[in-house]
């Protein structure tokens, strides 16, 4: 039983035998998306259904992970959104493969990979700003699911103080491998643990905490709860900044045909579970990215 209508479903078989859309094509292949999506969300198919349906059109992407696609789909570190996928978004990466240049081209004009690299900038800006305010006095920074690290590299890369200090925090022992690769240089200004956040327990405070996507993939008793614990760590006049994904994210339907699924919030629900946490309502505000997808609560004071 086929769930894609026929015209989207010859579509998307024409775009992998000719390698993939070209740029004046990207609106219509996002179009087949949202179709996908609007067939879920009106109950004509299950996701599992469609997606499924969607695997074996663009099988040929599928054939090893040495693509975006490919890498998004079949997640070959177990989990989505893992610390190289994170890390060829920031990077712009394109296969080798001369079939999937375009295909990883289409990848990132998504405007949610756009939205993450906007976030690496944006967390880059604000360490800048620490920085400047510290004045040279020693400043300590939590980095929770630190991911490939590649943030922190271009960071120390460009700024000369020495007066900053950094705990990386990943439960993926591979996450922590790369880091410290790309970090290399840096070692005396960077500890890593292997810990699951929750079960991560602190030998100081902090003056900065920054988590820029664990929150994504939080439920809201998990957010406060995780909240509770980093308020804990962070000095009364320290500052923390957690991302989370707006509900207005336009590539929703095309990460969702490829099972990734994050818990989307609004301003609103990020002050609310601020405020379930027991942060005082002055004390937060929302931030965003360029591109609007990327929300940041910002919380000061403790």
């Amino acid at each position: 039983m086929s769930y894609l209508n026929e015209q989207d479903a010859e579509f998307l078989r024409w775009q992998v035998e000719k390698g993939g859309p070209t740029s004046d094509e990207y609106e219509e292949v996002q179009a087949v998306f949202h179709r996908m999506g609007d067939t879920v969300r009106e109950g004509r198919a299950s996701r599992p259904e469609i997606n499924a349906e969607f695997r074996r059109l663009i099988s040929p992407l599928l054939a090893k992970p040495d693509n975006m696609m490919a890498k998004a789909v079949l997640r070959p570190y177990g989990y989505a959104g893992d610390f190289e996928i994170i890390d060829n978004i920031y990077t712009y990466w394109h296969s080798d493969n001369p079939l999937f240049i375009r295909w990883d081209e289409f990848a990132h004009w998504q405007t949610a990979v756009q939205a993450v690299r906007n976030r690496k900038a944006y967390f880059i800006e604000r360490l800048r700003e620490f920085g400047d305010q510290a004045s040279g006095a020693r400043y300590s920074v939590l980095d929770v699911g630190s991911g490939p690290g590649r943030d922190i590299s271009e960071y120390l890369g460009s700024y000369q103080g020495d007066n900053v200090e950094f705990d990386c925090v990943d439960m993926d022992p591979r996450a922590i491998d790369y880091a410290k690769e790309l970090c290399r240089g840096y070692e005396t200004q960077i500890e890593f643990y292997c810990s699951n956040i929750f079960h991560y327990r602190a030998s100081r405070e902090y003056d900065l905490i920054w988590s820029g996507g664990l929150f994504d993939y939080l439920t809201d008793d998990q957010f406060v709860l995780l909240l509770k614990q980093l308020r804990s760590m962070c000095k009364a006049e320290g500052k923390m900044i957690l991302g989370n994904f707006s509900i207005d994210n336009p590539t929703r339907d095309f990460m969702e045909a490829g099972d990734w699924y994050l818990h989307y919030r609004t301003e609103d629900d990020l002050i609310r579970l601020a405020l379930a946490s027991g942060v005082e309502q002055d004390s937060v505000r929302v931030e965003q990215e360029a591109a609007g997808v990327n929300l940041f609560l910002v919380i000061e004071g403790n």
